[in-house]
């Protein structure tokens, strides 16, 4: 909805076929595209002659820019273009190339606004009534006229062992207030970073709602520090529990991705998201991903040519080289369990150090991850049914059967905190010895957003790690899900009620 005050004349002469593109309440004419020769006059501000293709008059004295589209005219007429001193107001479903600097939240766009701070005015798209029409059109130009642009991304690592939410949301802000004062721009925390990382009962408990302390902390931390900020949690919504990676802008604006693909056990605390997330920020175009998507192609090649960089929230154990510890005090290691379980030794690693490396040097875009440290042990869930189905390939672990019903692991976590050029080059990599800590980098972000170089690399996870990870254990641990959220719902059901 567009309402105008103001004083001024615009006349003018179509030459085609108008084609809407928004329609104003109250009296207006639309947005229009067609050739236009058209003459405007501000009192007191001159006048000038262009040609243009498309549009956008708002009736009451917006001749705001009407030149709105690639001009005929020489550069020079430009300046004598004027604004009529007007009030507009805009509602977030209609378009209006005329509404500049104001844009809908909706489309996961913004502009710098007056007090911003210099790293996001530097940062964001200055656009141009003219530009943003060609940018609604697709005008491949318009793509073209984008710079390359450099800006500097964190990537923390936190200590994954459980603590609670008000303890670890004190030590994140102090990981992102040293990244922000670092000069950071964008900031990734590992994920669930509120809460720490284990199989365990707590974990429904834990999950927050959409409105929760920790997204509030967030939001709150995005603005006070003037980053971008990412971080994955638990949320219960409608019902469900989903990992979400949630993205937040100084101004407020966020974006949210719930995990794809649930790692194993994973899937007893928490459900598959669906589809892909790209965050149109003042960075750039944002592509999402948490964790074990990473070993997934196709979840990349979604992301093809719509991004400018990738933001992955991961806190991987290293599976790979666990020991499990059984009730009795026996303990085994994969090399205790035949040749198919030892052939998963190493396999943490080559997903989160090559396979990365190589699915954003494809795409072109710089990426950056985040781990988790530290030393974990933890409950297995339905660890019965996880030992029963080692059988098959180690039947001489039979004699643990009566100790299985209580089966905890215990491992260290997967190397990975990382930022990644647009070449698949690693610019910046925690170790884990470092503990909890934080890098950070300078990336190009292109000017063009980037096209896929030659056939995508295949997966690093080989068919048997992704059939234990993807069906095998899921499939063994849904029911443990079931349980765990029906019991949530009907305790906070109850607590709602009092």
């Amino acid at each position: 909805m567009s309402v105008g005050t103001g004083v001024g004349v615009a006349v003018g002469v179509d030459v085609g076929v108008g084609v809407g593109l928004g329609v104003r309440v109250a009296v207006a004419v639309g947005v229009g595209v067609g050739v236009k020769v058209a003459v405007g006059v501000a009192v007191g501000d001159g006048v000038c002659v262009g040609v243009a293709v498309g549009v956008g008059v708002g009736v009451g004295g917006e001749i705001r820019r009407t030149m709105v589209a690639r001009e005929a005219t020489p550069a020079r007429i430009r300046p004598a273009i004027r604004t009529i001193p007007m009030m507009s107001f805009e509602r977030d479903d209609i378009y209006s190339p005329c509404a500049w600097p104001e844009r809908t939240a909706s489309r996961g766009q913004s502009v710098p606004q007056d007090g911003d701070s210099g790293k996001e005015s530097n940062l964001a798209q200055h656009l141009t009534p003219t530009e943003n029409l060609l940018e609604l059109l697709n005008v491949k130009e318009f793509h073209q006229m984008r710079k390359p642009r450099i800006i500097k991304l964190a990537a923390t690592q936190m200590d994954a062992n459980p603590a609670p939410t008000a303890d670890r949301l004190a030590r994140a802000n102090r990981l992102v207030a040293a990244a922000a004062e670092a000069g950071a721009h964008l900031v990734a925390l590992p994920e669930l970073f509120n809460t720490g990382y284990a199989y365990a009962d707590a974990n429904f408990r834990l999950a927050e709602p959409p409105d929760g302390p920790s997204t509030a902390w967030m939001k709150e931390t995005a603005a006070r520090l003037n980053v971008h900020l990412a971080g994955s949690l638990m949320v219960l919504e409608r019902g469900e529990i989903v990992n979400r990676l949630l993205l937040f802008a100084p101004d407020g604006r966020a974006w949210r991705y719930d995990k794809n693909h649930p790692w194993g056990w994973e899937r007893a605390y928490f459900r598959p998201g669906r589809g892909v997330t790209v965050a149109e920020t003042d960075l750039g175009h944002v592509g999402l991903m948490v964790c074990w998507d990473v070993a997934h192609p196709k979840l990349w090649n979604r992301y093809a040519g719509r991004v400018d960089l990738m933001v992955i929230t991961s806190c991987p154990p290293d599976i790979g080289n666990p020991t499990f510890h059984f009730s009795g005090g026996d303990a085994l290691t994969f090399d205790d369990m035949g040749p198919a379980m030892a052939s998963l030794k190493g396999a943490g690693r080559a997903v989160f150090g090559l396979m990365i490396n190589e699915q954003a040097g494809w795409l072109g875009v710089p990426a950056v991850n985040t781990v988790g440290s530290g030393h974990v042990r933890t409950t297995i869930p339905n660890s019965l049914g996880t030992f029963l189905a080692f059988l098959p390939v180690a039947p001489w672990l039979v004699k643990y059967l009566p100790q299985a019903g209580r089966m905890e692991m215990a491992c260290q976590f997967v190397q990975g905190c990382k930022v990644v050029n647009a070449d698949g080059q690693v610019l910046t990599e925690l170790m884990q010895a470092q503990g909890e800590t934080f890098t950070v980098a300078e990336v190009t972000l292109a000017g063009e957003r980037p096209s896929p170089r030659g056939p995508q690399p295949s997966s690093r996870a080989s068919w048997f790690a992704t059939f234990i990870s993807d069906v095998l254990l899921p499939l063994l641990v849904v029911p443990v899900y079931r349980r765990g959220l029906h019991r949530t719902l009907k305790e906070r059901a109850a607590l709602a009620s009092r």
